[in-house]
């Protein structure tokens, strides 16, 4: 089994389909039915971690499809580069932020994998920065946040093979267009050049706002949407993805797009939850 997770681990990689198919198949064999989004009630995520079993050390759980297959990417193959996620006002940004954040916390060896946040809202992170493999959790109106910037893409740029891997987790972009040159700089270099050099940017934006930050969206090419109501996004996302997202349940249903196709996913239930947005 744990091959085949392996192989699910290469998802966004452009390879899921058979990986998927062969992890449902094993599913069955044992006898276990995968959890889907039609699931009147989303476990937590140390249950659904248990009924999954060991997850590959490399990889970062991400969301449940919803066939009930895991998605994960490989932190070691840096072919998908950053990740925006995008959802409107109480669309679930902040909610999936901090999935990831208890993700690692749960399957990731501190010494491995480590995270930290910038976030215009440190409050709904109270509980987060105690977890061993966090960093730093820092407020955007802070210079410090700028400062923590700089050095992650510093000690990027010295990469040494072997070096543990960290997650730079940014609740909402829009705080950038006011930073100063130094620091919009030092992120642009990380979000070319972070992944291969084991930093993944995985930044946020509400989708009122896309349109303030066109020039940093074609640094991303896998994206996240969670819920986005009418009108907000229309002109940039499309009338028709902007329909299909407003069905989406906040914080719970999301839509992974990628260069070659798209998927819907689902993720599990978290214990900062009520403070999340």
């Amino acid at each position: 089994m744990e091959i085949l997770l392996k192989q699910a681990a290469m998802l966004i990689s452009d390879q899921f389909t058979l990986a998927l198919q062969a992890y449902q198949e094993i599913k069955e064999e044992l006898g276990q039915t995968p959890l889907t989004v039609d699931a009147p009630v989303y476990p937590e995520l140390e249950t659904l971690f248990a009924s999954l079993g060991s997850l590959p050390p490399e990889s970062l759980f991400i969301g449940m499809a919803t066939d009930g297959m895991p998605i994960l990417l490989d932190l070691y193959d840096p072919t998908p580069g950053p990740v925006l996620v995008v959802a409107g006002e109480g669309g679930g940004k902040t909610r999936y932020l901090q999935m990831l954040a208890h993700a690692v916390e749960a399957s990731q060896d501190p010494g491995e994998v480590q995270f930290g946040v910038i976030t215009s809202n440190p409050d709904q992170w109270t509980g987060i920065e105690s977890f061993p493999s966090a960093l730093q959790i820092l407020p955007a109106n802070h210079p410090s946040a700028g400062h923590f910037i700089y050095q992650l893409s510093a000690w990027a740029e010295s990469f040494r093979r072997g070096q543990r891997v960290i997650l730079l987790m940014i609740d909402d972009l829009e705080w950038l267009t006011s930073a100063s040159f130094e620091i919009q700089h030092s992120l642009r270099y990380l979000l070319k050049h972070g992944p291969e050099q084991h930093v993944w940017p995985v930044v946020s934006v509400d989708s009122s706002n896309l349109s303030q930050i066109g020039n940093w969206l074609e640094s991303f090419q896998v994206r996240v949407f969670g819920q986005v109501k009418p009108p907000d996004g229309g002109s940039e996302l499309g009338e028709d993805l902007v329909r299909t997202l407003a069905r989406f349940s906040p914080g719970q249903h999301y839509l992974l797009q990628r260069p070659r196709g798209i998927l819907r996913f689902w993720i599990p239930q978290i214990a900062t939850d009520e403070r999340s947005s």
